[in-house]
């Protein structure tokens, strides 16, 4: 049982990352040499990954219940 949460869990996780990673980017008007144009002057990835573990508890817990598994 824990197997399935795990996998509910991890598969949620990577979805949701990826539906947060573009919030809050801001693009450097000039970007050092060597570095991309578009890159982020402070991507924020502590706060993202914050997020992203907060919304995917939840989003696992309303799965699994929808799916009628027993916590």
């Amino acid at each position: 049982m824990i197997f399935s949460y795990l996998i509910i869990f991890t598969c949620l996780w990577w979805v949701i990352f990826f539906m947060v990673l573009p919030f809050g980017n801001q693009i450097t008007k000039k970007p050092r040499a060597g570095h991309a144009d578009s890159a982020p002057t402070n991507p924020r990835l502590l706060l993202k990954v914050l997020v992203t573990t907060i919304l995917t508890i939840l989003s696992t817990y309303i799965t699994v219940k929808i799916l009628n598994v027993q916590l």
